[in-house]
Protein backbone atom coordinates (compact mmCIF):
# COMPACT_ATOMS: atom_id res chain seq x y z
CA UNK A 1 0.00 0.00 0.00
CA UNK A 2 1.42 3.60 -0.55
CA UNK A 3 1.26 5.42 2.28
CA UNK A 4 2.89 8.62 2.67
CA UNK A 5 4.22 9.16 5.98
CA UNK A 6 6.93 11.06 8.14
CA UNK A 7 9.98 9.45 8.56
CA UNK A 8 11.09 8.95 12.32
CA UNK A 9 13.54 6.57 14.30
CA UNK A 10 14.13 3.45 16.03
CA UNK A 11 16.82 3.31 18.73
CA UNK A 12 19.28 2.73 16.53
CA UNK A 13 18.97 6.17 14.79
CA UNK A 14 17.87 3.74 11.60
CA UNK A 15 15.14 5.48 9.86
CA UNK A 16 11.41 4.06 10.47
CA UNK A 17 8.31 4.77 8.11
CA UNK A 18 4.98 5.80 10.08
CA UNK A 19 1.48 4.75 9.17
CA UNK A 20 -1.47 6.93 10.59
CA UNK A 21 -2.76 5.25 13.42
CA UNK A 22 -6.10 6.90 13.52
CA UNK A 23 -6.97 5.50 10.02
CA UNK A 24 -6.60 2.12 10.96
CA UNK A 25 -8.69 2.82 14.37
CA UNK A 26 -10.97 4.38 11.64
CA UNK A 27 -11.04 1.36 9.56
CA UNK A 28 -11.81 -0.54 12.27
CA UNK A 29 -14.95 1.34 13.47
CA UNK A 30 -15.91 1.59 10.00
CA UNK A 31 -16.60 -2.10 10.08
CA UNK A 32 -18.47 -2.31 13.28
CA UNK A 33 -20.82 0.30 11.53
CA UNK A 34 -21.38 -1.64 8.63
CA UNK A 35 -22.43 -4.85 11.02
CA UNK A 36 -24.47 -2.89 12.55
CA UNK A 37 -26.17 -1.54 9.46
CA UNK A 38 -26.20 -5.21 8.01
CA UNK A 39 -27.78 -6.39 10.85
CA UNK A 40 -30.57 -3.71 10.70
CA UNK A 41 -30.96 -4.63 7.18
CA UNK A 42 -32.18 -8.40 8.07
CA UNK A 43 -34.82 -6.82 10.05
CA UNK A 44 -36.43 -4.10 8.26
CA UNK A 45 -35.55 -6.32 5.07
CA UNK A 46 -34.05 -3.30 2.94
CA UNK A 47 -31.98 -4.84 -0.15
CA UNK A 48 -30.30 -1.33 -0.17
CA UNK A 49 -29.45 -1.80 2.70
CA UNK A 50 -27.95 -5.23 2.59
CA UNK A 51 -26.23 -4.51 -0.94
CA UNK A 52 -24.41 -1.10 0.33
CA UNK A 53 -23.25 -2.91 3.88
CA UNK A 54 -21.94 -6.23 2.19
CA UNK A 55 -19.98 -4.10 0.05
CA UNK A 56 -18.71 -2.03 2.58
CA UNK A 57 -17.71 -4.54 5.12
CA UNK A 58 -15.63 -6.04 2.09
CA UNK A 59 -13.99 -3.18 0.77
CA UNK A 60 -13.30 -1.55 4.64
CA UNK A 61 -12.08 -5.43 5.38
CA UNK A 62 -9.73 -5.73 2.77
CA UNK A 63 -8.20 -2.01 3.91
CA UNK A 64 -7.68 -3.28 7.27
CA UNK A 65 -5.86 -6.54 5.99
CA UNK A 66 -4.03 -4.37 3.61
CA UNK A 67 -2.74 -2.03 6.17
CA UNK A 68 -1.04 -4.76 8.14
CA UNK A 69 0.53 -6.70 4.91
CA UNK A 70 1.73 -3.61 4.04
CA UNK A 71 3.18 -2.38 7.62
CA UNK A 72 4.56 -5.88 8.08
CA UNK A 73 6.92 -6.40 4.62
CA UNK A 74 7.89 -3.19 4.25
CA UNK A 75 8.66 -2.97 8.63
CA UNK A 76 6.61 0.24 9.14
CA UNK A 77 5.45 0.95 12.49
CA UNK A 78 2.03 2.73 13.00
CA UNK A 79 2.00 6.62 14.62
CA UNK A 80 -0.15 8.98 15.20
CA UNK A 81 -0.87 11.81 12.60
CA UNK A 82 -1.60 14.38 14.70
CA UNK A 83 -4.81 17.43 15.21
CA UNK A 84 -3.35 19.57 12.59
CA UNK A 85 -2.10 17.10 9.85
CA UNK A 86 -5.40 15.13 10.17
CA UNK A 87 -7.14 18.51 9.85
CA UNK A 88 -5.01 19.79 6.22
CA UNK A 89 -5.50 16.64 4.77
CA UNK A 90 -9.45 16.46 5.38
CA UNK A 91 -9.55 20.16 4.22
CA UNK A 92 -7.49 19.35 1.11
CA UNK A 93 -9.14 16.82 0.67
CA UNK A 94 -12.60 18.05 0.70
CA UNK A 95 -11.60 20.84 -1.39
CA UNK A 96 -9.71 19.04 -4.12
CA UNK A 97 -13.44 16.77 -4.02
CA UNK A 98 -15.71 19.87 -4.32
CA UNK A 99 -14.01 21.64 -6.79
CA UNK A 100 -13.44 18.92 -8.94
CA UNK A 101 -16.48 17.13 -9.06
CA UNK A 102 -18.96 20.73 -9.18
CA UNK A 103 -16.70 21.63 -12.07
CA UNK A 104 -17.31 18.56 -13.82
CA UNK A 105 -21.23 18.53 -13.11
CA UNK A 106 -21.40 22.20 -14.00
CA UNK A 107 -19.78 20.56 -17.58
CA UNK A 108 -22.11 18.00 -17.74
CA UNK A 109 -25.56 19.50 -16.28
CA UNK A 110 -25.23 16.27 -13.98
CA UNK A 111 -24.42 14.83 -10.36
CA UNK A 112 -21.36 13.51 -11.58
CA UNK A 113 -20.48 11.37 -8.48
CA UNK A 114 -23.12 9.03 -6.65
CA UNK A 115 -23.81 8.92 -3.11
CA UNK A 116 -25.16 5.98 -1.01
CA UNK A 117 -28.70 6.89 -0.07
CA UNK A 118 -31.06 4.52 1.24
CA UNK A 119 -34.60 4.63 0.12
CA UNK A 120 -37.13 5.07 2.91
CA UNK A 121 -37.98 1.21 4.18
CA UNK A 122 -40.77 0.91 6.84
CA UNK A 123 -40.21 0.47 10.69
CA UNK A 124 -43.11 -0.52 12.94
CA UNK A 125 -44.10 2.59 15.41
CA UNK A 126 -43.49 0.17 18.47
CA UNK A 127 -41.08 -2.34 18.59
CA UNK A 128 -42.83 -5.34 20.84
CA UNK A 129 -40.43 -6.22 23.83
CA UNK A 130 -39.94 -9.73 22.68
CA UNK A 131 -38.39 -8.75 19.47
CA UNK A 132 -36.55 -5.58 20.56
CA UNK A 133 -34.52 -8.08 23.00
CA UNK A 134 -32.75 -9.59 20.03
CA UNK A 135 -29.39 -7.91 18.85
CA UNK A 136 -30.60 -6.86 14.85
CA UNK A 137 -33.92 -5.26 16.54
CA UNK A 138 -32.17 -3.38 19.46
CA UNK A 139 -29.71 -1.98 16.81
CA UNK A 140 -32.74 -0.96 14.83
CA UNK A 141 -34.49 0.75 17.87
CA UNK A 142 -31.01 2.63 18.81
CA UNK A 143 -31.31 4.13 15.00
CA UNK A 144 -35.11 4.68 15.18
CA UNK A 145 -34.62 6.25 18.86
CA UNK A 146 -31.53 8.86 17.13
CA UNK A 147 -33.45 9.81 14.17
CA UNK A 148 -35.99 10.78 15.83
CA UNK A 149 -34.02 12.95 18.18
CA UNK A 150 -32.43 14.59 15.11
CA UNK A 151 -35.98 14.68 13.46
CA UNK A 152 -34.82 12.58 10.09
CA UNK A 153 -36.16 9.97 8.95
CA UNK A 154 -34.25 6.57 9.91
CA UNK A 155 -33.12 6.07 5.96
CA UNK A 156 -31.45 9.03 5.97
CA UNK A 157 -29.85 8.51 9.15
CA UNK A 158 -28.66 5.12 8.08
CA UNK A 159 -27.61 6.48 4.71
CA UNK A 160 -25.35 9.66 6.83
CA UNK A 161 -23.61 6.93 8.80
CA UNK A 162 -22.44 4.95 6.09
CA UNK A 163 -20.71 7.98 4.74
CA UNK A 164 -18.00 7.25 7.56
CA UNK A 165 -17.53 3.62 6.30
CA UNK A 166 -17.38 4.60 2.41
CA UNK A 167 -14.74 7.11 3.23
CA UNK A 168 -12.36 4.98 4.87
CA UNK A 169 -12.65 1.55 3.00
CA UNK A 170 -12.84 3.73 -0.49
CA UNK A 171 -9.23 5.08 0.32
CA UNK A 172 -7.71 1.59 -0.69
CA UNK A 173 -7.81 3.23 -4.44
CA UNK A 174 -5.84 5.89 -3.22
CA UNK A 175 -3.53 3.69 -1.37
CA UNK A 176 -2.97 0.33 -1.78
CA UNK A 177 -4.50 -0.41 -5.77
CA UNK A 178 -2.07 2.33 -7.08
CA UNK A 179 1.31 1.26 -5.17
CA UNK A 180 0.40 -2.50 -6.21
CA UNK A 181 0.04 -1.40 -10.40
CA UNK A 182 3.24 0.36 -9.75
CA UNK A 183 5.11 -2.80 -8.77
CA UNK A 184 3.50 -4.18 -11.77
CA UNK A 185 3.94 -1.94 -14.51
CA UNK A 186 7.50 -0.60 -13.29
CA UNK A 187 8.77 1.10 -10.26
CA UNK A 188 9.26 4.72 -13.00
CA UNK A 189 6.89 7.83 -13.68
CA UNK A 190 4.94 6.03 -16.48
CA UNK A 191 4.21 3.10 -13.84
CA UNK A 192 3.11 5.36 -11.25
CA UNK A 193 1.04 7.46 -13.76
CA UNK A 194 -0.59 3.78 -15.19
CA UNK A 195 -0.52 2.66 -11.54
CA UNK A 196 -3.07 5.55 -10.29
CA UNK A 197 -4.92 5.65 -13.44
CA UNK A 198 -5.92 2.22 -13.47
CA UNK A 199 -6.84 2.27 -9.77
CA UNK A 200 -9.21 5.20 -9.98
CA UNK A 201 -10.90 3.21 -13.20
CA UNK A 202 -11.73 0.38 -11.18
CA UNK A 203 -13.36 3.29 -8.50
CA UNK A 204 -15.20 4.54 -11.11
CA UNK A 205 -16.00 1.03 -12.21
CA UNK A 206 -17.72 0.27 -8.77
CA UNK A 207 -19.27 3.30 -9.00
CA UNK A 208 -20.65 2.65 -12.17
CA UNK A 209 -22.05 -1.31 -11.63
CA UNK A 210 -23.78 0.13 -7.97
CA UNK A 211 -25.26 3.15 -9.53
CA UNK A 212 -27.25 1.80 -12.24
CA UNK A 213 -24.35 1.61 -14.98
CA UNK A 214 -24.27 4.96 -14.99
CA UNK A 215 -21.37 6.44 -17.39
CA UNK A 216 -21.55 10.36 -16.31
CA UNK A 217 -20.78 8.81 -12.55
CA UNK A 218 -18.48 6.88 -13.83
CA UNK A 219 -16.99 9.35 -15.17
CA UNK A 220 -17.31 11.87 -12.18
CA UNK A 221 -16.06 9.29 -10.16
CA UNK A 222 -12.90 9.01 -12.14
CA UNK A 223 -12.26 12.54 -12.19
CA UNK A 224 -13.04 12.72 -8.07
CA UNK A 225 -10.77 9.75 -7.80
CA UNK A 226 -8.01 11.43 -9.56
CA UNK A 227 -8.32 14.59 -7.66
CA UNK A 228 -8.30 12.50 -4.22
CA UNK A 229 -5.14 10.74 -5.22
CA UNK A 230 -3.62 14.21 -6.19
CA UNK A 231 -4.62 15.87 -2.62
CA UNK A 232 -3.43 12.66 -0.71
CA UNK A 233 0.45 13.17 -2.47
CA UNK A 234 0.20 16.45 -0.98
CA UNK A 235 -1.12 16.01 2.09
CA UNK A 236 0.46 12.49 3.04
CA UNK A 237 -2.42 11.51 5.40
CA UNK A 238 -4.16 8.44 5.39
CA UNK A 239 -6.47 9.97 8.29
CA UNK A 240 -7.16 13.35 6.21
CA UNK A 241 -7.97 11.24 2.86
CA UNK A 242 -10.61 9.47 4.64
CA UNK A 243 -11.77 12.22 6.29
CA UNK A 244 -11.91 14.18 3.63
CA UNK A 245 -13.67 11.81 1.55
CA UNK A 246 -16.33 11.06 4.38
CA UNK A 247 -17.01 15.28 4.87
CA UNK A 248 -17.42 15.41 1.19
CA UNK A 249 -20.23 12.82 0.96
CA UNK A 250 -21.99 14.25 4.02
CA UNK A 251 -21.96 17.56 2.29
CA UNK A 252 -23.66 16.26 -1.31
CA UNK A 253 -25.85 14.26 1.15
CA UNK A 254 -27.21 16.83 2.57
CA UNK A 255 -27.58 18.86 -0.53
CA UNK A 256 -29.18 16.15 -2.40
CA UNK A 257 -31.41 14.65 0.24
CA UNK A 258 -34.38 16.88 -0.63
CA UNK A 259 -34.30 16.54 -4.22
CA UNK A 260 -34.39 12.83 -3.29
CA UNK A 261 -37.46 13.05 -1.66
CA UNK A 262 -37.08 13.44 2.11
Amino acid sequence: MEFHVERGTDGAGAHMEKVDIEFLIGCMLSLIIVITTLMVSTVVESRYLSDYSQTYAVLTFATLIGCFIYVSVYKYSWGAAGFQKALAGTIITTFALIVTVSTFSAATQTQAMGIPYIPEFEVPEKIPVEIEMTPSWSIARGYINLATIFGIPVNVLISAVLMFPSGFSESIFQTALPRLFKSMFGETLTGEIVGVALSQLIFGGLHYITYGFDIVVFAGTFAGGMAMNLAYRIHKSEIGLALGHTLYNLIVLALTTPVRGM
